[in-house]
């Protein structure tokens, strides 16, 4: 068999067959790895025979039968297809529910950068010892398994558009002018023939893969195979100079390919390998990486070619100019820097600096609007502000109460008050009294920047550093280097994705707004037949059951998120629940649904209770909440 194209990785394999006669095994882009003709039907059983018979098993198979493929499989040889049998997430009713409404994503990294540290027994490419057998797409729908939803292939994002799943029936259909020559010769000589004439198909794909890729690269690189037979780009040599002999000159020898991988191995521009430290950004590029940089920001090329999308934001090739140029850093491209911090972090957020310009006078919104509803509970909330021609840093720890306004020309406070007093405001919302204020004197270390244009770049790294806890090593004349080690980080982890993987994104995110519509027009009507009742100082209303636990849930969350923008005259909590994960707020309303103890039943209560000092703030509550907004909550006072 000829080796693979390296355009789409060959561990992302496709598997099908033609009923009888003979079964393939191939890679997304149609090269043909393995063949087994049959003398009956073919079934789960053959593609295992084959796959079991590769020196290493791929960590992901496609099939039109998949749960079928990986019990088998398990049945033969215990744990090959694992975990939870090749599915991609545990088979719990909260996640098949969760990803028959496309609320939930399951990232393999891995499938584009080797993984670091590598897996026990992982594969030598990707480094992951995990393996899943998902659905064809034509195919996922014919189950009527509901665990075969978490097999699909719109789950993975790195898959998600990028797999072609008709290039075996593509096989097929070309290989069907040979039918009538082969089935009139022996055993022998038809599988003779049609080996050597898979073996020509294979080449012939390679050659015109090979023959494209060599036309989208500039004439100092050229293309080669690597030790596993993947298509890469290598620096051209460099030529004999003016004046001296090919004898004089000797040449010099070609790089080993392994120190090629070596050198893949220790890429650092990978997500979950991001550290706050010199050892990571300072490290030398590969040739590879330089090129990729030279590319995207060659300021001869369109500057509204789409580069790279973080979330819903496309990057344009204008927006990697202002980060990996000497320039003025845009906005949008800031975001998605720290949007890389805070999923690289847990219970970090990292606000839109588009939004906090308008917190301000003469604007001045509501900062809670854009907050997420357990920013209480947040370890950090980094928000990057934009005066005119600079940028500076407020970062927020609500769970320390300490609030850090970086300037990085400044080591003192921030002096503008009417920057200040709305970011105050927003710490004393989440957590009410005395907060700690810093500066950039007060983090050792911290670096400053000189006569530049690189404040953008010292506000990002500043919330990459403290967020991580890490010390401060970088410096101003290490902003170049800086600079082009984001760009790296933007392009490998968040690539542009195909139309069609962003027109079924697009179509996720309309299912999931009218999902929403729905639950709130189900609330709404929920709300207009439930009956509210008094029982002397508290005040609760609901339904029966489950949609009673729901509501109540849902209007606590609605009803702090409205407290946390008054001023009262006496002290007030907050109900427990707000500052709850998720799985702990589940486990509180279901003990809560299930318990028919009435004393207990007052008990669980106290996790969803408000609680007012004085009775004249009770009553403002209230009329805002319960008469005003309609919501049903518990509410209690001291006087």
């Amino acid at each position: 068999m000829c080796n693979g194209n390296a355009a789409i990785d060959i561990i992302s394999i496709f598997v099908s067959c033609l009923i009888g006669g003979w079964a393939v095994i191939t890679c997304p882009c149609g090269v043909v790895y393995s063949v087994k003709f049959n003398l009956r039907a073919e079934s789960p059983r053959d593609f295992v025979d084959m796959l079991l018979s590769w020196k290493h098993f791929p960590n992901v198979v496609v099939y039109d039968y998949a749960r079928g493929l990986a019990s088998h499989a398990n049945r033969r040889q215990p744990g090959i297809f694992g975990p939870f049998n090749g599915r991609l997430l545990d088979p719990t009713p909260q996640n098949i529910q969760q990803a028959s409404e496309g609320k939930v994503v399951v990232n393999m990294p891995w499938l584009r950068s080797p993984k670091m540290p590598a897996d026990k027994d992982g594969h030598p490419l990707t480094g992951s010892s995990q393996h899943f057998a998902l659905n064809d797409v034509f195919h996922q729908g014919n189950s009527k398994d509901r665990t075969d939803i978490l097999r699909k292939l719109e789950l993975v994002p790195e898959l998600a558009g990028l797999v072609n799943s008709q290039c075996v029936e593509q096989l097929f259909s070309g290989m069907r002018k040979n039918n009538y020559f082969l089935n009139m010769t022996t055993p022998s000589t038809h599988i003779f023939l049609q080996r050597n004439i898979l073996h020509h198909y294979n080449t012939a794909k390679n050659q015109k893969a090979m023959v494209q890729y060599s036309q989208a690269v500039p004439s100092t690189g050229k293309m080669q195979t690597d030790i596993h037979g993947r298509a890469v780009l290598a620096p051209a040599r460099a030529g004999i100079q003016k004046g001296t002999s090919a004898i004089d000159k000797k040449e010099e020898p070609e790089e080993p390919q392994e120190l090629n991988v070596m050198k893949e191995q220790r890429d650092v521009t990978l997500l979950h390998g991001l550290e706050p430290h010199i050892g990571c950004w300072g490290q030398e590029l590969v040739d590879e990486q330089e090129l990729m940089l030279t590319q995207v920001l060659d300021n001869t090329k369109n500057p509204r070619d789409h580069i790279a999308m973080v979330d819903d934001f496309i990057l344009t090739r204008s927006d990697f100019w202002s980060l990996g140029l000497e320039r003025d850093v845009d906005g949008t491209i800031l975001n998605s820097c720290l949007k890389i911090v805070e999923k690289r972090v847990d219970h970090v957020f990292a606000a839109n600096s588009h939004i906090t310009a308008t917190w301000f006078p003469p604007f001045s919104a509501n900062p809670m609007d854009h907050l997420p509803d357990n920013a209480a509970s947040l370890q950090w909330i980094i928000i990057p502000v934009h005066v005119p021609g600079h940028w500076i840093l407020c970062l927020l720890r609500p769970q320390a109460r300490e609030i850090f306004f970086l300037d990085p020309l400044s080591g003192s406070h921030w002096r503008n008050e009417s920057r200040t007093h709305p970011l105050r405001h927003i710490a004393h919302l989440l957590s009410p009294g005395p907060w700690r204020t810093l500066g950039g004197n007060d983090v050792p270390g911290l670096a400053k920047q000189g006569c530049s244009n690189n404040c953008g770049i010292f506000v990002i790294m500043y919330a990459l550093y403290i967020v991580m806890g890490a010390k401060c090593d970088f410096r101003e004349e290490n902003m170049p280097q800086i600079r082009r080690w984001w760009c790296l980080l933007l392009i490998t982890n968040f690539p542009m994705p195909s139309e069609q993987a962003r027109m079924l994104a697009r179509k996720r995110r309309r299912n999931e707004r009218k999902l929403q519509d729905s639950e709130d027009a189900r609330l709404k009507k929920m709300r207009s037949e439930s009956i509210s009742f008094e029982e002397g100082d508290l005040k609760t209303s609901g339904v029966t059951g489950r949609i009673e636990q729901e509501a109540l849930l849902h209007d606590t969350m609605k009803a702090a998120k409205w407290c946390r923008t008054q001023s009262f005259k006496g002290r007030h909590s907050l109900p427990d629940v707000v500052k709850m994960d998720e799985r702990e707020q589940k486990e509180t309303l279901q003990e809560l649904q299930h318990c028919e103890d009435e004393d207990r039943s007052m008990e669980l209560r106290e996790p969803f209770m408000f609680s007012f000092q004085l009775k004249s703030d009770f009553e403002v509550f209230c009329a805002e909440i319960m008469d005003v907004k309609n919501l049903k909550v518990y509410v209690c006072f001291e006087e």
